[in-house]
């Protein structure tokens, strides 16, 4: 199998002194990387590669251009090592804090990070260097930049800096045709250094189009009615099986709460302990159907639920066939 090429961009020399600790040591054995750190490496004479990996959103169109073959470019999600999120999950409700970072859209960026992790009770005013003095906040969360913290901040909580999620990693493998990537065993240690981006499926699946359509292809093939929520309860994706046996169109179920509008369904039980249930049977339309309720998680992170649900008729008319 021939060896494919990842070409990683960076603002920083450092950047990737950080990714090669914690993600390189992920991707080596897959691909080869070639590294440009912006700070040390012109890139004028061009990038060639078979995919092109920039570390911040903010670098598009100044590398764009100089990206040879139209080789296709993508922007890494972050998360954060789980040791850095222990440091901010206690923080009281209403918390207000610097957010330092290396420029205004790097923080912006992080801003967004933490938010999508869950911590949208945190007020996060972005401070980087040039911008305006922001007054009386006497605490500044940084991730690895505590060097840019204004001097006289009392309290300086360092979570780290971010790293490549989950839906990133598998974003390469999916563009590069290395999926045994997925299947290692250092994947399966990342996976569970890091802390989920989101409790949101979309994260995973929405935002990848391609494996989107995928999933809802193999769902309406299958023979069983299918629902997976997230980690909230919300579902995600509901297949015409289900349409039949809950009697309700994809359109009005899609991003409804799982939980509340199907209580006899063990969808709370599951999310809350992490283990399957299997083979429940409850009432649905005067109906007896067996259900089979599974976490859905990676690396030991929840990520929701799949719940698949037969008539018990059909089911004692497939045991009567064997």
């Amino acid at each position: 199998m021939s060896i494919k090429t990842l070409a990683l961009v960076t603002y920083h020399s450092y950047s990737i002194e950080i990714y090669e600790t914690f993600v390189m040591p992920l991707l080596n054995e897959h691909v080869q990387i070639d590294k440009y750190p912006l700070d040390a490496i012109s890139i004028k004479e061009g990038i060639r590669a078979d995919l092109v990996l920039l570390s911040s959103f903010t670098l598009y169109q100044d590398v764009k251009k100089h990206v040879l073959n139209d080789t296709e470019i993508i922007i890494a999600d972050h998360t954060l090592m789980k040791e850095g999120t222990d440091k901010i999950k206690h923080l009281p409700s209403g918390t207000r804090a610097m957010l330092v970072n290396i420029n205004y859209k790097v923080c912006i960026e992080s801003i967004l990070m933490i938010h999508r992790m869950g911590f949208r009770n945190l007020e996060l005013i972005p401070v980087y260097p040039g911008s305006v003095p922001v007054g009386d906040i006497d605490m500044a969360i940084t991730p690895g930049e505590s060097e840019l913290v204004p001097e006289g901040v009392k309290t300086i909580i360092d979570i780290g800096h971010r790293v490549f999620s989950i839906s990133t990693i598998a974003e390469i493998a999916e563009k590069l045709d290395k999926h045994d990537l997925l299947r290692s065993d250092a994947f399966e240690r990342y996976s569970k250094a890091i802390s989920p981006p989101s409790l949101d499926l979309d994260n995973i699946l929405g935002d990848n189009q391609i494996l989107n359509k995928q999933l809802d292809t193999l769902l309406n093939i299958v023979d069983k009615a299918i629902i997976i929520t997230d980690a909230t309860g919300k579902i995600h994706s509901y297949n015409s099986g289900a349409e039949r046996i809950i009697g309700y169109r994809k359109e009005k179920m899609i991003g409804e709460n799982a939980v509340e509008l199907m209580p006899e369904i063990p969808y709370g039980e599951v999310l809350t302990s992490g283990k399957e249930i299997n083979h429940k049977l409850v009432d649905i339309n005067s109906s007896s159907v067996a259900v089979t309720v599974t976490p859905i998680a990676i690396g030991g992170n929840l990520y929701g639920v799949a719940a698949t649900f037969e008539r018990f008729t059909e089911i004692e008319e497939s045991q009567h066939k064997l």
